[in-house]
């Protein structure tokens, strides 16, 4: 999504993801793009912020119950003359998408514009789960002993 710079165009913008939400019951949301706007002073360097738009921003964060991932690699997204720098793009998803997966939202490199394009993705463990654990001193010799003499005596064993 693309949010307009003029705050009474992005109320609009905000309106519809609230209808949105309130169309779908229990669905899977998330939004990504660029919101242009910040949420707290740190997201800004060398910029000037405007404390309504942010106070809005975080308003109809909170109000829509809507989570942000954590991007993983940048601070910024969005690099401008004079080394201005702004993290106007982000991801925002509601708790049904949030425990999907484990999400993450990494910033890739900017080529032709002024931004970094995101990417969010799910992080995938590589960890194999083992149904138990066998540890060697449970097997001492004499209990190796003993099972191998009651395995052979036994005829159903094979």
């Amino acid at each position: 999504m693309y949010s307009p710079q003029k705050l009474e165009s992005k109320r609009l913008l905000w309106e519809d993801m609230q209808g949105i939400i309130s169309c779908v019951d229990n669905e899977a949301i998330c939004f990504i793009g660029d919101f242009n706007c910040v949420r707290f002073k740190e997201e800004r360097f060398r910029c000037a912020i405007s404390r309504r738009d942010s106070e809005e921003f975080n308003s109809l964060i909170k109000g829509l119950n809507l989570l942000k991932v954590q991007m993983v690699n940048a601070r910024f997204t969005w690099f401008g003359a004079e080394g201005k720098k702004s993290k106007l793009d982000r991801t925002l998803m509601n708790a049904e998408w949030f425990q999907m997966a484990q999400w993450e939202v990494s910033a890739l490199c900017r080529k032709q514009s002024d931004h970094k394009p995101i990417l969010l993705y799910a992080r995938v463990s590589n960890k194999i789960e083992r149904p138990f654990k066998l540890f060697n001193f449970h097997l001492k010799e004499s209990l190796v002993d003993n099972l191998k003499s009651k395995a052979l005596n036994n005829s159903s064993w094979g």
